[in-house]
């Protein structure tokens, strides 16, 4: 079974084994728990809990017939419904208040894809500008992303390795960019790290004027050689 796939889907609230079930199923018409059971090597008694809780979320349906098949909810469909949930939920949600008390001091983010989506979540709320120090397979992923808050009108400047395509930015390429994460967002939010172990996340007014001093001096230097930019 791709773990990929299981972990894909973990992310939408199915358990490992939930997961598993679902994944035969999408391969089969329908199936019948012992049948399933069978198939994937799970207990009889796990696969009928777990195809409970695959019903419940809305990734199976109950066949009437003699004996209870199961068939799948198209992956799509069951994607769009969960997603659905969700943003109902953090709707019901929004009424709790929220007090960062680490604002000003210094955070550890831990795993590659809170580290992404602290990232994302940096730029979605810029309003003036961005700066970035990425090696072109660090950027690549955040490209569409930056666009758009190029055509929003947002000055954003990149320190990269090998040219990328941006329309509107202001590009500075360097053979010095290494496999660091260098982000500074409205002269306010500073992220800096490795994206496959950990990054350090901060507001503190003293860490952003190091990081703008460091991607100052950076793209002076890139300018006294001559390097290519746009």
């Amino acid at each position: 079974m791709d773990e990929n796939t299981i972990y894909q889907l973990s992310l939408f609230g199915l358990t490992r084994q939930e997961a598993t079930l679902y994944i035969t199923l999408l391969s089969n018409p329908s199936m019948t728990g012992y049948e399933l059971a069978k198939r994937t090597g799970i207990s009889k008694s796990n696969t009928y809990g777990s195809l409970t809780g695959l019903v419940s979320k809305g990734a199976a349906y109950i066949a009437t017939e003699e004996a209870t098949r199961y068939l799948a909810v198209g992956i799509e469909e069951f994607c769009k419904n969960r997603i659905r949930v969700m943003e109902e939920a953090k709707k019901e949600l929004s009424h709790i208040s929220f007090q960062n008390s680490n604002a000003e001091g210094y955070i550890t983010i831990i795993g590659r894809q809170n580290i992404l989506n602290k990232i994302r979540t940096m730029l979605e709320v810029t309003t003036e500008r961005v700066y970035l120090s990425l090696n072109s397979e660090l950027i690549s992923p955040f490209l569409p992303e930056l666009q758009v808050l190029v055509d929003r009108g947002i000055k954003v400047v990149v320190i990269t390795d090998r040219n990328i395509s941006m329309k509107g930015a202001t590009l500075y390429y360097s053979d010095r960019v290494d496999d660091k994460i260098r982000i500074i967002v409205d002269s306010v939010e500073v992220i800096s790290g490795l994206l496959d172990k950990n990054c350090l996340y901060s507001k503190n007014e003293n860490l952003f004027s190091i990081f703008k001093d460091m991607l100052t001096n950076e793209i002076e230097l890139i300018k006294r050689k001559g390097s290519p930019q746009e």
